[in-house]
């Protein structure tokens, strides 16, 4: 490595004696290391399942600074849907409370002191949030029975005074119909509905009940078992978006998985084996009912394409497989939907199926709009699916044109964002600001024959500058942008203006160039690491 530093051409390597045989040792060196680092890494995550769902560079970090508070407030959010942030004492020794992503602040009941051995501390965190929801729901529908005027909002999380609130609906509806009395209670829900109409929804706290994990191209078998790995063993709730994506391949051998785990849930099965190979065992007993050639097996269980999981029989890991459940969405194959494909039938078989053959946009819109507190609510979505209808009739076709429910969404969403900035009732001034805000700046020739030299000559086009705001706009609404047009439209204008206004600002933008097919496309929008079957975003 020394001549290597000191001349690192590969023609000065060539005159060497005996380097085959050194590249080879060191090779076999490095590849021992990756298995014992390996088999490191899977034994925390036996330890602490939810480490099943990040990857190998993050859960290094975290086992290497476990007692540093920046590190863990950095990782919580990836280990907890619902944990954003947690607070410390004084000393930083012990943790006090959670926090959501919208800032609301939940006292623990117990205090869960943070210790060397991550995967304990977390794992009591885990268990303190769920006691502590659960002391709190208690005293929650306990108060709601002796107090007349209403519970205090601030005294309660948000997710118990909304559980607490379906419960005493559930028992509200139970006793109207062992009465008789189904009209009274009607018209009593209604009374509540129309008085939360004009409430603010400024500072609304909402917590994910679901692990969703999005299935994407270039996701091979071992990446879905390795998921499938954390969701049985925590007992979650995993929901694939876009499933079809998926090779077929992959797709006919991740059925025999998602079929041996359903199995595995209706027989209460203490252990499952995916793919018909070693099983990993949490105890010195059941695996010493094994040959050695199996152990062998076992301790390469790595790089096997399996997951196993043993339900224990403590008080702590009883049950896990019983509250496991996978839910998969998808567009169908064909349509307009590119890269899609079409389920094997075994697959089909272990779902229930909940198809939208033709979405009623109207009542959607009607409902969303209400929700976000609209009181002509009907009459404003019926206006804007006309709106979207009449788009997608008389337009001329565009690939990167959008008149679906997904694109209404996105317009129901900013008239909602419009409404509470504006703290007035909804109407329908509110609703035609914002659909122009979402899909004019996606139309053909909006700003026909302009030319930017904004730089050259430190001129401020009036044209360019909306289209800058209309930009920030779609980067306010959506995940991705992409930036379309003719050469020497302004393009490349467009978001250098928006990104120095935005630093201007004091916001950090970071800015990433890249030569046209100087990368291949999975690795421009996503990177997935071989080694740790892990993809990242």
């Amino acid at each position: 490595m020394r001549d290597v530093n000191r001349d690192n051409r590969v023609l000065s390597l060539v005159n060497q004696s005996g380097l085959r045989n050194l590249l080879v040792t060191m090779l076999d060196q490095l590849q021992r290391c990756q298995k014992s680092l390996n088999e490191f890494l899977e034994e925390k995550r036996s330890l602490f399942p939810r480490f099943y769902f990040i990857g190998d560079d993050d859960l290094l970090e975290i086992l290497g600074q476990a007692t540093n508070p920046t590190v863990i407030q950095s990782h919580l959010k990836k280990l907890f849907a619902g944990i954003h942030s947690v607070d410390f004492d004084e000393d930083n020794s012990h943790i006090v409370a959670m926090k959501s992503l919208n800032g609301e602040v939940v006292p623990l009941k117990r205090k869960v002191k943070v210790t060397s051995d991550v995967e304990v501390w977390l794992g009591k965190l885990a268990d303190e949030m769920k006691d502590t929801l659960k002391e709190c729901l208690m005293l929650c529908l306990k108060d709601a029975k002796t107090s007349r005027g209403g519970l205090d909002p601030q005294k309660y999380p948000s997710q118990i005074l909304c559980l607490a609130e379906y419960i005493k609906f559930t028992e509200s509806c139970e006793e109207a119909i062992r009465k008789n009395s189904l009209r009274d209670l009607q018209n009593e829900v209604m009374g509540q509905l129309e008085g939360y109409t004009n409430v603010d929804l400024e500072g609304v706290q909402s917590t994910e009940a679901n692990d969703i994990t999005f299935a994407k191209m270039g996701i091979d078998v071992k990446s879905m078992g390795r998921i499938f790995i954390g969701l049985v063993k925590c007992g979650a709730w995993g929901c694939f978006d876009e499933f079809n994506r998926l090779e077929e391949a992959v797709l006919s051998a991740v059925s025999m998985q998602i079929q041996v785990i359903q199995d595995a849930i209706k027989n209460k099965a203490k252990a499952i084996e995916l793919l018909e190979r070693n099983t990993v065992f949490q105890n010195q007993e059941d695996s010493a009912q094994f040959s050695s050639s199996q152990q062998h097996r076992l301790e390469q269980w790595v790089q096997s394409e399996v997951v196993q999981v043993l339900r224990q029989s403590d008080q702590k890991n009883d049950g896990i497989l019983i509250t496991c459940t996978i839910f998969i969405t998808m567009n169908p194959a064909g349509k307009g939907y590119g890269g899609r494909q079409k389920l094997p039938d075994n697959l089909k078989q272990l779902f229930r199926p909940v198809a939208m053959t033709k979405p009623d946009n109207d009542l959607i819109a009607e409902v969303i709009l209400f929700s976000e507190g609209f009181k002509q609510a009907k009459n404003l979505g019926r206006k804007l699916v006309s709106i979207f209808n009449l788009s997608k009739e008389l337009l001329t076709p565009q690939q990167h044109y959008d008149w679906g429910l997904r694109a209404l969404k996105t317009v129901l969403s900013g008239c909602g964002n419009l409404l509470q900035l504006s703290k007035k009732s909804g109407n329908a001034q509110t609703s035609l600001k914002a659909a122009p805000s979402v899909s004019y700046s996606m139309s053909l020739n909006s700003t026909p024959g302009k030319t930017s030299r904004t730089k050259a000559s430190n001129l401020e086009l009036s044209a360019k500058v909306k289209k800058a705001l209309e930009l920030y706009e779609q980067l306010r609404q959506r995940m991705g942008v992409v930036v379309v047009g003719p050469s020497g439209s302004g393009k490349t204008t467009l978001w250098k203006i928006l990104r120095q206004a935005m630093m201007k600002l004091g916001k950090t933008v970071k800015q990433y160039v890249m030569n046209p097919k100087a990368m291949p496309r999975t690795q421009v929008i996503k990177l997935h690491s071989q080694v740790t079957q892990v993809t990242h975003v």
